[in-house]
């Protein structure tokens, strides 16, 4: 009989996150969630995946929403960092 050896902790989240990302593939259904406060004039980014939230994203003021929602109705992640330029182009 074989002993079975200890799983260390980075290799139980290494499976973690495998089986998770496994669960992200076979979902059959994605949708983004748009929320805007229209007080503070800011919006909220929310991902499902089969009706569960699965990612959530800083808040945006009206220009940046309008990035984010571009990149991810082309299928890419939201931009990371969206800042001003540092020297005007004239």
């Amino acid at each position: 009989m074989a002993k079975h050896k200890k799983k260390s902790k980075a290799d139980e989240r290494l499976d973690s996150i495998r089986a998770y990302e496994q669960e992200r593939m076979n979902a059959k259904r994605v949708r983004w969630v748009i929320n805007e406060d229209v007080k503070e004039g800011i919006f909220h980014f929310h991902r499902e995946w089969d009706g569960r939230v699965d990612e959530s994203y800083r808040a945006y003021n009206r220009q940046e929403a309008a990035v984010v929602a571009a990149a991810i109705i082309q299928g890419l992640e939201p931009p990371r960092d969206l800042r001003c330029r540092d020297i005007p182009v004239h």
